[in-house]
């Protein structure tokens, strides 16, 4: 895994959920395969930073995985851009869990390739902002939230 482009000039992040690298970490990966594929790069956003930040953590203290929030609240990840004001065009959200500390972004980043619909909301043109985040489960398990808006009003 070494050898993939996600592991250059992206700083490293152990497994902690207190990193401020990890939005930026998971905003380079993306924008390494938008680059690749001839679109523009994503914006990253602080605010859907907080969006993803507000989902990782739901999932952790739930204990669930997923993209619907079993108890609603906060919610869905479109239910949290409406809490934090967050108006827009288009919206998504991919999500990723491992356990490989240092190379979590890159395991993530290549299982979303390998997906179908989670490449699509790489890849949609549609989108130009993200924001990211992580949090780390008592198991170990590192979690991963991506949202994804086009026509926001930054």
């Amino acid at each position: 895994m070494s050898n993939l482009p996600y592991r250059v000039g992206i700083p490293m992040v152990g497994a902690d959920s207190s990193g401020e690298q990890w939005p930026a970490r998971l905003l380079g990966a993306h924008n390494i395969e938008r680059s690749k594929a001839g679109l523009a790069p994503f914006a990253g956003w602080p605010r859907l930073d907080l969006v993803a930040q507000a989902r990782v953590e739901d999932m952790v203290r739930g204990g669930y995985f997923a993209h619907v929030d079993p108890d609603n609240t906060p919610g869905d990840y479109a239910a949290v851009l409406a809490q934090h004001g967050i108006r827009y065009a288009w919206a998504g959200e991919n999500l990723a869990a491992n356990n490989y500390s240092d190379d979590a972004v890159t395991r993530a980043m290549v299982t979303w390739m390998n997906s179908p619909t989670h490449r699509d909301n790489v890849l949609f043109p549609g989108f130009d902002t993200m924001g990211g985040a992580a949090a780390v489960r008592p198991d170990g398990a590192i979690l991963m939230a991506v949202v994804f808006v086009g026509g926001a009003a930054l």
